[in-house]
């Protein structure tokens, strides 16, 4: 298969088959069973969205805003729009794969052709020292060099790697770090539906999330998305929506305000695609490697959407000892957090102990309904509360096994990897906890500090401080509770135990034979504790360094001439 060339997620034979089927009323669970058994042993690939000239060619081809509504796709045919969506999104899969083989198949000519009159030019010039002929020399360098620059642009991409301001970022402990927002930014009153003017902030944090939706939102989670990534089970990427975006806004806010009113998303946006990545260790065993969700991108919208109005109700409801997901806070808060209370416990003589809560499976064992309870706890609207359920009804993954989609399976707890509102629910889903932990802890009081100190906790990776057996006790009671509520479970044998200080009457006794450590312990990829323990934040440094710029070595072949 040339380089660059990509197989279409859709067979011609789906297409066709629906092509052929009768304009009558079907049911949607029929169509839709027979969808997923076409998928199933496909290849999950995305066509190639970096070759130049593709927006040009498809609507060339006739790629129109009438596209979707071609005679055997009439929204008037179906039953609901998300059928018609996802049979849109199968003709825009017919317009591709041609493209980009045809593109490919020039771009190895072209290479092919250029480095041939370079090697002539190369032997006219140095014989002759004719000042034309290096001048033309030096035009066809720098064509090659363009070519072969878009062509490691593609090898990039299949490749997985990251971008340069990723790969030389100062470490993934800083990587994503929100910025405060300005006051110009404040919303001081909002209108109501019938135009009453609210002021009382939760009626404007009510009102900012239950609006129906909005093209300019809409367009705006699309341009905050990164492209170059895997897509989802359409195969349709980022840089499509992008430069087709004028076409298909209307058309997409259409659905998804059906979707959010009738409960159900459209079936693509309903299936994910899971792919594992390896890990460190022996890759035959299978917890070395890593499962990771691809989201179709018209799903990503509406999550990214829904998540941008979450996300400015988070701080009024959470906490300020939990960080993640929350805007103007950061993770290097919660480090500084445990830092400090340790240097103090030690200047002080403070008798102080750490327990880093190990959770099993954070993010899968998050039960739907108990999440939709806490949201309404938290004072969330029905309706609001109501368009986050459609982001998880009816939900299912597809395993892609060496290169293959397998039968999908119901997805019936967790939260969705790569949608954008999971980790807003995830912290949603431990603030019950973590308030009865602050209520009914005594914690650690400070002088001239006017709160105690109980927790710090950053997505999964929670610290409980504490300093007698009465919180060890109550601790491990209060896990127990939060796990026949909610299902989640803490692994207290991955758990680790940091004390400071002289502990003269003993130390407590721990849960399940956990076990105290006196120098330190990891927190969020942070090595704390005595001197010793904080020198391993420095070691492999430069062997990192050199890893990193050993994985750049295998561009040489694919740069410029010079």
């Amino acid at each position: 298969m040339p380089d660059g060339q990509d197989f279409e997620l859709y067979p011609p034979r789906l297409f066709k088959k629906f092509l052929t089927q009768t304009k009558e009323t079907h049911s949607d669970r029929g169509i839709e069973a027979d969808w997923e058994k076409e998928w199933e042993g496909q290849a999950l690939l995305s066509h190639n969205t970096t070759l130049s000239g593709g927006v040009g060619l498809l609507f060339s081809r006739g790629f129109t805003p009438s596209s979707l509504e071609v005679e055997h796709v009439k929204k008037s045919d179906f039953t609901c729009l998300g059928q018609w969506w996802d049979r849109g999104k199968l003709e825009i899969q017919l317009l591709c794969p041609q493209y980009t083989l045809n593109a490919t198949q020039d771009t190895r000519r072209s290479i092919k052709d250029l480095e041939m009159e370079i090697v002539e030019l190369e032997a006219i010039g140095s014989s002759t020292g004719d000042r034309g002929c290096i001048e033309t020399l030096q035009s066809k360098k720098m064509a090659l060099a363009s070519l072969l620059d878009s062509r490691a642009q593609g090898a990039l991409v299949r490749s997985r790697i990251q971008d340069l301001t990723e790969m030389d970022a100062t470490s993934s402990f800083f990587f994503g770090l929100e910025k405060k927002r300005g006051q110009n930014l404040i919303i001081h009153s909002l209108l109501s539906s019938t135009g009453q003017e609210l002021v009382e902030p939760g009626q404007i944090r009510q009102r900012a999330v239950d609006r129906p939706l909005q093209l300019d939102e809409l367009h705006a989670a699309l341009l905050s998305m990164k492209g170059r990534k895997s897509p989802g089970v359409d195969g349709l990427t980022v840089e499509f929506f992008k430069a087709y975006w004028d076409i298909v806004a209307h058309n997409m806010l259409e659905v998804f305000n059906e979707s959010l009113a009738s409960g159900s998303l459209p079936l693509s946006c309903r299936r994910a695609a899971v792919t594992l990545l390896p890990k460190k260790g022996n890759l035959r065993e299978i917890k070395n490697w890593r499962p990771v969700s691809l989201l179709c991108v018209d799903y990503r919208i509406l999550s990214k959407t829904l998540a941008s109005r979450l996300r400015e109700a988070m701080e009024q409801v959470i906490h300020r000892d939990q960080t993640y997901c929350v805007p103007g806070r950061s993770i290097v808060d919660n480090v500084h957090l445990i830092r400090d209370v340790l240097e103090v416990s030690r200047s002080l003589d403070v008798d102080t102990g750490l327990i880093s809560l190990d959770q099993e499976k954070a993010f899968d064992r998050v039960e739907h309904e108990f999440l939709w309870k806490v949201m309404e706890r938290f004072g969330f609207s029905p309706g609001f509360i109501a368009m986050i359920c459609v982001l998880y009804f009816d939900i299912a993954s597809m395993l892609k096994f060496n290169g293959s989609l397998c039968a999908s399976f119901r997805v019936r707890r967790g939260v969705r990897q790569g949608c954008a509102v999971s980790g807003i629910l995830y912290t949603l889903s431990r603030e019950p906890l973590l308030s009865r932990i602050r209520t009914n802890l005594d914690g650690l009081f400070l002088p001239s500090f006017y709160k105690k100190i109980v927790l710090s906790a950053y997505t999964d990776d929670i610290i409980i401080v504490l300093r007698r057996q009465s919180d060890v006790d109550t601790l491990f009671n209060l896990t127990v509770l939060f796990n026949r509520l909610s299902v989640a479970r803490v692994n207290w044998h991955k758990s680790e135990a940091l004390a400071i200080g002289r502990w003269e009457n003993g130390l407590p006794v721990l849960p399940q034979d956990l076990a105290w450590w006196r120098d330190g312990l990891e927190y969020l990829d942070v090595f704390i504790g005595d001197e010793e323990t904080e020198k391993k934040n420095w070691l492999d440094t430069s062997e990192k360094v050199e890893r990193k710029i050993e994985k750049w070595k295998w561009l040489l072949p694919h740069m410029s001439w010079g």
